[in-house]
């Protein structure tokens, strides 16, 4: 056993946690990326943090030092989007990058991505330094067609769910660039989804030692005797029924489906409130005004997690329409609080919850309408919700114990942790 004074002696890894990210925008990427700093001891990591970042203020890097770690903020230009593929102007930016950042670094250090379109900046600071590089797959790049590229969307969805005939040369058609280099480039993968992880190792043949599956963590905001006392408030006022929506309030997360549905649930004769928390697409916000302003909703907006937690509280259902999620935040801060969710039967999201409770709603595919929750089937579960408090206690418990076996933070950062100390 060694001495407590060789342990002092050991050094630190030193380790780069970069991401891509909208100023002000939060989302599941920067959640993670919170979880994982604010839980990994700083005894035994330097931890760099690099944003790099669409500002619309800022013009130039900079540093910020906090008191577990350095931020490093870099603007991204202003048409990333058209330079991300071009590998001369991708490279100017990375030796930009490089250049502001090298002071901080030593050889040996982790440079852990949070977006496959970091890989190239992952390559050239190897060939600088020696470093390993860990990538991290929030979402698989295809599903992200749904909203740029239905056609392409519908194709692969048919490809992969329907025919279920799979070629190598069909994966050429939809594979992305900064895909295929992560998977050649890494040194180890992680996947927040064992459905994601069958999926690349079925399809794109990514081997078991260089892939594996850490679901998402968050830090537990509550202990079972005070999810006790919250079910016993939501029970003291039951109507109008609180319903919540927390994302995005877009086409895209579904929220149309959550309007349908519930116009459906109003036409039976139940009343609730509706609270959506996120920002409001232009395109909802019209189709809210002017076909759904009888159904009782309460646009919040963005608004900050200590705000978000006192609807998590003290409201009485959740819902979920996400056609692509991976290991969802808002899932799992809602099975934190307790709260019965109804959510869209898409694989991540039934292993993330308890599928035994049936609180999934199907999903249908057509090659021409794509894909589309099953209204009648949604509205059905949520009046069963509102009719039962016996019921959304029951529900709400068995999320509650399926987040503290899989979810809590701690567990995140001990399999992490692993990770960085086998490569």
């Amino acid at each position: 056993m060694k001495s407590s004074q060789s342990f002092k002696l050991m050094k630190k890894k030193n380790l780069v946690i970069a991401e891509m990210q909208y100023e002000d925008l939060t989302n599941g990427v920067s959640r993670y990326v919170e979880m994982l700093c604010d839980g990994l001891p700083a005894d035994l990591f330097n931890i760099i943090h690099l944003r790099l970042t669409f500002f619309k203020r800022i013009a130039f890097p900079k540093q910020i030092v906090h008191d577990d770690y350095i931020e490093i903020v870099m603007p991204l230009p202003a048409n990333f989007n058209e330079i991300v593929d071009n590998d001369f102007w991708n490279s100017e930016y990375n030796k930009i990058v490089g250049n502001f950042i090298e002071p901080l670094l030593e050889r040996n250090f982790i440079f852990h991505i949070q977006s496959m379109n970091l890989i190239n900046l992952a390559v050239y600071l190897r060939e600088k330094f020696y470093c390993k590089i860990v990538s991290h797959i929030h979402c698989i790049p295809w599903k992200y067609s749904y909203a740029s590229n239905q056609q392409l969307f519908n194709q692969i969805y048919y490809k992969l769910n329907i025919k279920r005939n799979v070629t190598e040369d069909s994966f050429s058609s939809f594979i992305t660039k900064n895909e295929s280099a992560l998977i050649k480039e890494s040194d180890i993968i992680i996947c927040v989804t064992e459905n994601t992880l069958r999926y690349y190792k079925k399809y794109l043949h990514v081997k078991s030692d260089k892939i594996i599956c850490v679901y998402n963590g968050i830090r537990d905001e509550l202990c079972d005797s005070s999810l006790t006392r919250v079910q016993s408030i939501r029970r003291e006022d039951n109507e109008p029924l609180r319903l919540l929506y927390a994302g995005n309030v877009t086409r895209n997360k579904g929220f149309h489906f959550v309007l349908e549905a519930l116009r459906k649930v109003r036409t039976a004769g139940y009343n609730f409130i509706l609270y959506a928390a996120g920002i409001i697409e232009e395109e909802m916000q019209i189709l809210i005004n002017e076909k759904y302003s009888d159904l009782n909703i309460r646009l919040l907006g963005h608004i900050s997690y200590s705000e978000l937690q006192k609807y998590y509280s003290t409201s009485h259902i959740g819902l979920i329409s996400s056609l692509f999620e991976q290991c969802s935040y808002v899932a799992l801060e809602m099975s934190m609080f307790g709260l019965p969710v109804i959510y869209s039967g898409i694989d991540e999201l039934q292993e993330i919850f308890n599928r035994s409770d049936y609180m999934h709603v199907p999903i249908n595919f057509s090659i021409h309408s794509s894909l589309h929750l099953d209204i009648d089937i949604f509205a059905s579960k949520i009046i069963s919700l509102i009719e039962s408090s016996t019921l959304r206690d029951k529900i709400g418990m068995n999320e509650r114990r399926k987040f503290i076996k899989y979810f809590k933070q701690e567990d995140m950062i001990q399999k992490t942790i692993e990770i960085y100390n086998n490569l």
